[in-house]
């Protein structure tokens, strides 16, 4: 499926968060729900800060979930940084 965010929209492919830092530590799923969540950018709409292919980290809500796909529609607004 093709899709192309209208105004300031992001489709943004999700990392999948497996709950463990990357050194190998548990996290408690209380914990790892509340932190920024990091993904790819795959489309854009009218946006100034990101381009397709940009790493960011996002908030966890506010967004909209596609079915059976690991990815979401954010307002730009709703990406705290880019990952350089």
């Amino acid at each position: 499926m093709k899709i192309k965010p209208l105004r300031n929209g992001v489709l943004i492919n999700v990392k999948k968060d497996t709950g463990r830092t990357d050194s190998g530590i548990y996290i408690p799923e209380t914990a790892y729900k509340e932190r920024p969540r990091e993904g790819v950018v795959e489309a854009v709409g009218k946006t100034k800060e990101v381009k397709v292919g940009d790493r960011v980290l996002f908030v966890q809500h506010g967004h909209y979930e596609l079915k059976d796909e690991e990815k979401i529609i954010i307002s730009e607004e709703d990406i705290l940084a880019k990952i350089l």
